[in-house]
């Protein structure tokens, strides 16, 4: 086997190379050993979500505090914890 191959490096001698079930498209070279990052924008990603989960606590909290003066056990859960967790702690 020749050791050029890609893949040969990477599992010993005996390895088959590692080719793709279908070729590139032209002009895109494929690379296995050291692929691009797909995750690039994750961070933002993540970013971006947490804020509008954070926005819709908020608007939940307003809404049940504020509007509609009731608070129900799911919403005081974590606050509930949070404060034995302080004054035990």
């Amino acid at each position: 086997m020749d050791s050029n191959l890609p893949g040969a490096q990477l599992f010993g001698r005996d390895a088959h190379p590692l080719v793709a079930a279908v070729p590139p498209p032209p002009g895109v070279t494929q690379d296995f050993i050291n692929p691009p990052i797909a995750a690039a924008n994750a961070p933002i990603l993540v970013g971006i979500g947490l804020a509008i989960a954070g926005l819709m606590v908020v608007m939940r909290f307003y809404t049940n505090g504020y509007l509609l003066w009731r608070f129900g056990a799911e919403d005081g859960m974590m606050h509930r914890e949070r404060r034995e967790k302080r004054l035990t702690g």
